[in-house]
């Protein structure tokens, strides 16, 4: 009698402790698969190998890759158009002193060939029409699509603008190039 009684008391803690275990390998295989079954949440979310091998080695800071993602996903519900467009930047064709949007000094000293802008247009000619750009200023065009990954490209490049070679030498780092006023 006595037996039977132990093992009436024992049944429900064992009982307690297998659903204990599942539950808390179930949270783990969850957070698992959320954080790390995929290789990149960036490439996941654009989704288009010609874009993805255009950004794929840009440097994003973790702490601005979520919002990044967030702004990808707006202009992939925003642009569902094939409209061939172009990401491009503007770059110093002469060194020198330009405007600079974000910066205190509203100036910034660039090397030939640094980057001032990087954009994207689908109508280069109307965007930038001959003797209406900056005779300082070289357009060249780094990626044509669809106006939906151009935005991406665009955006991605914007976010990597901190970590380029080019801004990183500087004393202080421009958070955007010197032409552009907003992350867009």
């Amino acid at each position: 009698m006595q037996n039977s009684l132990t093992l009436q008391k024992a049944f429900p803690i064992f009982f307690l402790k297998i659903v204990f275990f599942f539950v808390i390998f179930g949270m783990v295989f969850y957070l698992f698969s959320k954080f790390y079954a995929s290789e990149n949440p960036l490439k996941e979310v654009i989704n288009d190998e010609k874009v993805w091998e255009e950004v794929k080695n840009l440097e994003i800071p973790a702490q601005n890759l979520e919002k990044l993602i967030q702004e990808i996903k707006g202009i992939k519900d925003k642009t569902r158009n094939g409209n061939p467009c172009d990401q491009y930047v503007l770059r110093a064709s002469f060194s020198g002193w330009y405007i600079c949007y974000k910066c205190p000094s509203q100036k910034v000293y660039l090397e030939a060939g640094e980057i001032w802008k990087i954009g994207k247009t689908c109508e280069p000619n109307s965007r930038y029409p001959q003797g209406v750009l900056d005779e300082r200023l070289e357009y060249l065009r780094e990626f044509s699509g669809t106006a939906e990954q151009c935005l991406i490209v665009e955006k991605v490049k914007l976010y990597a603008y901190f970590f380029y070679p080019e801004n990183q030498k500087r004393t202080i780092p421009l958070i955007l190039p010197a032409g552009n006023k907003i992350f867009r």
